[in-house]
């Protein structure tokens, strides 16, 4: 199915998808807006009148996953976000949901369920802070190399029952690992949460407020285990905990199969991957098609400095910034040059058969029924080229557009135009009487 990756955060289109659209912000306009959004005075740039037309609703991404950000800021964020969202529910102005994504220094969190006696040490010698909170749930480890997302949702436009979000969520993890990382994830009958065998990689805590959803989930990535064998984790005994890097390298024998540095833009095929699931938009996960790195994210032992790699995605070549569709090669130079170059030649043979002799309407032709296969066969090609232009375009993917652009001219020029086609001078038939 159809995704589309935003090139770089800050310079990335509202982009449309089913009926609805997300924003993904630069860390830095991200972190500024969520620090004046606790001022209910201020005027909402999001804000619409014609927000009950659930087609004109937006989510805003608050991209921040490079970012070790304290918990108690992000609980503060998210709590002014929701006093927000029904101040202007209450104004008739609600008009966007909202998605949080970061990593967390370490911490343990624990839920309005929790008991110390699933804290296997002494409170006030606690290895890392302990935050008491008003989410479902039990104790839990948050630190770095962890994916979590809070989604604050007005449940309202979507379905108001906790049960179905709660498995919305789980759904969302488990599409989101087939897809990215090629893990088989699953649900366990009595527990919330995404599990892998007797592993549970991405756990679920939620809290809602009059339907507007906060909290979330948190997902293991490259996450150091070994803080949570100083608690019970969401108070289940008998099961673990596991990460998405140590089932990849199992899935592959150690072999063939790397986490790299260098190329930091693989976590933008898990970032997009959830941003254009139904995690907040619930109209169908996008597939993806499996990628064979991930980069150790910041904070992980042994880390080599990672570059900013902003800079590194190129709008007009789309390296390593464009998906269009399962397969597409677009975190890959070389791969997406030939695509483009693909593209480009499709667009010259096109114009070529539109102009070929065995393609005339009526032809009394010995082929006539090749010539109309042919005639479908342009028609179904020249479908799918607008088509792919028309993502291209929507995605700001200049390579593609260009290529197609150009293979077009190119091939009018050659075929068609009386510019560069030689007509043959024919004498006429004597017209004597």
């Amino acid at each position: 199915m159809i995704i589309s990756i935003a090139p770089v955060f800050g310079l990335a289109p509202v982009h449309q998808n089913g009926n609805r659209a997300y924003r993904p912000y630069s860390h830095y306009y991200a972190v500024s807006k969520l620090d004046q959004i606790s001022d209910l005075n201020a005027s909402d740039p999001t804000s619409s009148r014609t927000h009950h037309q659930q087609q004109n609703r937006r989510c805003e991404c608050f991209d921040l996953y490079k970012e070790l950000v304290p918990f108690e800021k992000a609980w503060s964020w998210q709590k002014s976000i929701v006093k927000r969202r029904h101040t202007l529910i209450e104004r008739d102005e609600d008009s966007s949901d909202s998605l949080i994504i970061l990593q967390h220094h370490p911490v343990y969190t624990m839920g309005t369920a929790s008991s110390e006696e699933y804290l296997n040490f002494n409170r006030d010698n606690a290895p890392y802070d302990i935050y008491q909170t008003e989410r479902g749930g039990e104790v839990t480890f948050h630190g770095p190399g962890q994916l979590v997302m809070y989604p604050i949702i007005n449940l309202r436009y979507h379905n108001m029952d906790l049960h179905w979000y709660l498995r919305a969520l789980e759904e969302v993890v488990i599409r989101v690992l087939f897809s990215t990382f090629s893990i088989k994830g699953s649900r366990v009958e009595g527990l919330t949460g995404t599990w892998v065998g007797n592993q549970k990689l991405a756990a679920i805590g939620i809290r809602v407020s009059r339907w507007i959803t906060y909290h979330g989930l948190a997902l293991n990535v490259t996450t150091d285990l070994t803080p949570f064998q100083h608690i019970v984790p969401c108070g289940i005994r008998d099961r673990q905990v596991g990460n998405v890097k140590s089932l990849r390298e199992r899935l592959d024998c150690l072999q063939s199969y790397k986490y790299t540095y260098q190329e930091p833009h693989r976590c933008y095929t898990l970032l997009r991957s959830f941003q254009s699931s139904d995690l907040f938009l619930f109209y169908g996960v996008k597939r993806m098609s499996p990628r064979k790195t991930m980069p150790l994210w910041h904070g992980h032992a042994n880390a080599p400095h990672e570059e900013d790699d902003d800079d590194a995605h190129d709008i007009l070549l789309g390296d390593h910034a464009e998906i269009l569709f399962s397969g597409w090669p677009g975190t890959n130079t070389g791969m997406y040059i030939l695509a483009l170059v693909f593209v480009f030649l499709l667009s010259v043979l096109v114009e070529w058969l539109s102009r070929s002799p065995f393609i005339k309407p009526g032809s009394k032709h010995v082929a006539a029924g090749l010539t109309r296969t042919l005639m479908h066969t342009v028609h179904a090609i020249r479908f799918g080229l607008a088509y792919l232009v028309m993502l291209a375009v929507m995605s700001f993917n200049g390579g593609v557009f260009l290529a197609a652009v150009v293979g077009h001219s190119v091939g009018f020029l050659i075929f068609g135009s009386q510019l560069v086609v030689r007509t043959e001078t024919r004498a006429l038939p004597d017209m004597g009487c």
